[in-house]
């Protein structure tokens, strides 16, 4: 995401918000995140909530995630799908990419969106 909006001219770069939502909210604290995200890029956010409020939101954009136990104590992954979810200004879903997705074709979907309004 942040490589595309770097493809992007700076005035249709501010009209973008880059956004992740963890699917790991025991391990991903508004603390952590803090930390973490901005290791990306100042301009992302990243989102927590409770583990009712990811399951909603997994849910309701279709996101696979399991918690796949290691051999230490307390260690463990999270395995889940990976998509890049381009929203309108409307908060309506528009299109997705996936992850493998070159910086160009994000960069391009998102020049066709901007140019829709």
């Amino acid at each position: 995401m942040v490589q595309a909006l770097d493809l992007l001219a700076p005035e249709e770069a501010e009209r973008v918000v880059p956004i992740m939502i963890t699917i790991d909210p025991a391990r991903d604290t508004v603390a952590q995140l803090a930390d973490y995200v901005p290791l990306f890029s100042p301009r992302l956010v990243g989102l927590t909530g409770s583990e009712d409020q990811v399951s909603a939101a997994a849910k309701a954009y279709r996101v696979y995630f399991n918690k796949v136990e290691q051999d230490q104590p307390d260690a463990y992954l999270m395995d889940h799908s990976t998509f890049i979810y381009l929203m309108g200004p409307d908060g309506e879903y528009r299109r997705h990419f996936g992850a493998n997705a070159p910086p160009q074709e994000l960069a391009e979907g998102l020049r066709a969106e901007l140019a829709q309004g």
